[in-house]
């Protein structure tokens, strides 16, 4: 199963991203999708995907990323981008254009499979390699729940009192 944020907003790139999860389908007939968003599903939604709307957070971690192997961002432009961390701390692999918004977190080969903006082809034959390759991606999925845990509260207080009074932070 993957899952990804569908929006119709062009930067978020949703129908491109539901064309390469169809892609994706021809080498993995038996694959599925989980879509959520704010707005109403997509119309024509084929039999093998479901459209979660309006999630709470606890629904979202339930019902979408909990059960998904993959979250799949196709997105063209994000400033950081949450969803994909989201999903990454409740132990998805992730496949994501290689955009800004996702740069403190996903690392080529290491947290995340990373492929060009737009690049419909390139995302589709990551997702399936990804995901024909349970062992790789199982690894990646750790590595990148391991990375995501860095990111707390706690952490940004404690750097953000550390720049402030001039202090220098340990590794």
């Amino acid at each position: 199963r993957v899952a990804m944020l569908y929006s119709t907003q062009a930067y978020k790139n949703g129908p491109l991203g539901l064309e390469m999860i169809e892609r994706a389908r021809s080498r993995i007939p038996d694959l599925t999708t989980t879509l959520f968003g704010l707005e109403p599903a997509p119309a024509g939604l084929p039999h093998w995907a479901t459209y979660v709307r309006g999630a709470t957070g606890e629904r979202l971690a339930a019902e979408v990323y909990n059960v998904a192997a993959v979250y799949l961002c196709p997105s063209l432009s994000e400033g950081w981008h949450l969803p994909p961390a989201e999903a990454m701390a409740c132990g998805c692999a992730l496949v994501s254009s290689d955009i800004g918004g996702v740069a403190d977190y996903a690392f080529p080969g290491e947290t995340a499979v990373l492929y060009p903006p737009g690049d419909v082809d390139a995302g589709a034959q990551s997702l399936a390699s990804l995901l024909q390759d349970d062992d790789r991606r199982i690894a990646m999925a750790k590595r990148g729940r391991e990375r995501i845990a860095q990111f707390s509260w706690e952490r940004s207080v404690t750097m953000l009192e550390s720049l402030l009074s001039g202090t220098q932070l340990s590794a």
